[in-house]
């Protein structure tokens, strides 16, 4: 399980991944483009699933489709260098906006990589409404249950 927030060490190309997360990520894990302008690092099992689960969506509507390729098109298998840094393709770094301090933040079953600018104004959004989210979140949970939330 992936927690927490971490600074890292960006040199423009490589990223510093602190200790304490290298041996969850194992051998090997797939960075990909994230949804809101950041990147995911997934560990092989957690990407598999992943994978499963987007495998389940009707690949006849367009959003799945979009979705696949938002993921699968920029997706790679990576390796951490001896040292602990990892490189981050000239593509991915534009998408995510990468430059000067950078964030990795658990999530966890992966890791997103933030730039840290657009990393503190989402959580001021998200502070901002985390009552309403908190709210509609559980009705959400409340009605993908069973009974619909009836039992208590």
């Amino acid at each position: 399980m992936f927690l927490g927030t971490y600074e890292s060490q960006w040199d423009g190309e490589h990223l510093k991944v602190p200790q304490e997360l290298r041996s969850q990520l194992g051998l090997g894990f797939v960075l990909t483009r994230g949804l809101g302008g950041c990147l995911w690092i997934y560990p092989l099992p957690q990407w598999r699933s992943l994978v499963e689960e987007l495998h389940r969506l009707p690949f006849s509507r367009a959003d799945a489709r979009a979705l696949g390729r938002f993921l699968f098109a920029e997706a790679q298998g990576c390796q951490l260098s001896e040292k602990g840094y990892l490189f981050i393709p000239e593509s991915l770094r534009r998408y995510a906006r990468l430059e000067g301090e950078t964030l990795i933040v658990g999530l966890d079953s992966h890791l997103e990589i933030w730039n840290t600018s657009l990393w503190r104004d989402l959580m001021l959004e998200i502070e901002e409404e985390a009552i309403s989210i908190g709210e509609r979140v559980s009705e959400q949970l409340l009605l993908s249950q069973p009974d619909g939330g009836r039992k208590r």
